[in-house]
């Protein structure tokens, strides 16, 4: 799925590329120019199956080696912003840092494991409270079509994951954990010039990477896949 969507990506950020090169003999409005924008929508998460759940099993008391079947997690809103910049002597071409942040929280849920040895069982997961946030940097590139710019971006990330567990029984006090690990993010979208220096736009970004989150007492520690899909959409003022 990933390298369908990166690859997807990749052919749209060529085809942009393209245009541009083949309309560069011709004279164009578009000139350099710094941005700032907000930006809110709406992220779902892709629920990790087959995640390994690591941990002492005389601590937490689950096996060695055991992998969860699937984790539910919630669909969110998404807020953050971004800063960009097109060249001056590329002006469809440009950079771009963005910052956003959503609450995939973990539903509670009845989880089914498996573990070697002990085959498939079942217990209660009270859920936790999570959130996500992306510092990326983006290399991005438009096409202008009068009010209209489609657009492409991609680049790395970097993902703060902060968990917060409650308190479910005796000997199982609540706790707070946290990660932080690279990743990808990637978006395409449509930006409309309301006048010369104001924009609405609507993008699909695309987020991934891999979480660990630590065993802690009597909790087992997941290493999970992290893959969101996010649609947003901003206004943007362009200097």
């Amino acid at each position: 799925m990933l390298i369908k969507t990166t690859g997807s990506l990749g052919w749209a950020l060529c085809l942009v590329v393209a245009a541009e090169l083949l309309n560069s003999g011709f004279p164009v409005d578009s000139q350099a120019e710094w941005y700032v924008a907000g930006q809110a929508g709406y992220a779902m998460i892709k629920d990790p199956r087959n995640t390994p759940v690591t941990g002492d099993q005389a601590v937490t008391g689950i096996p060695n080696g055991t992998i969860s079947s699937r984790l539910d997690f919630d669909n969110s809103l998404m807020l953050g912003a971004k800063v960009g910049y097109y060249f001056e002597t590329l002006p469809w071409l440009g950079v771009e840092a963005e910052v956003f942040t959503s609450a995939p929280n973990l539903k509670q849920q009845v989880v089914t494991d498996r573990a070697p040895g002990v085959g498939t069982f079942q217990y209660n997961q009270p859920g936790a409270h999570i959130q996500a946030t992306t510092v990326a940097a983006n290399l991005v590139a438009r096409y202008q079509m009068g009010a209209f710019e489609p657009y492409v971006g991609v680049g790395p990330g970097i993902f703060f994951i902060r968990s917060s567990h409650p308190s479910y029984g005796a000997g199982k006090p609540g706790y707070a954990d946290a990660d932080v690990r690279p990743g990808l993010n990637t978006q395409v979208g449509l930006r409309y010039r309301l006048t010369e220096h104001v924009a609405l736009f609507g993008e699909w970004k695309v987020n991934y990477t891999r979480f660990h989150l630590e065993p802690r007492g009597p909790y087992g520690g997941v290493n999970a896949n992290y893959f969101v899909n996010i649609f947003a959409f901003g206004v943007g003022y362009h200097f």
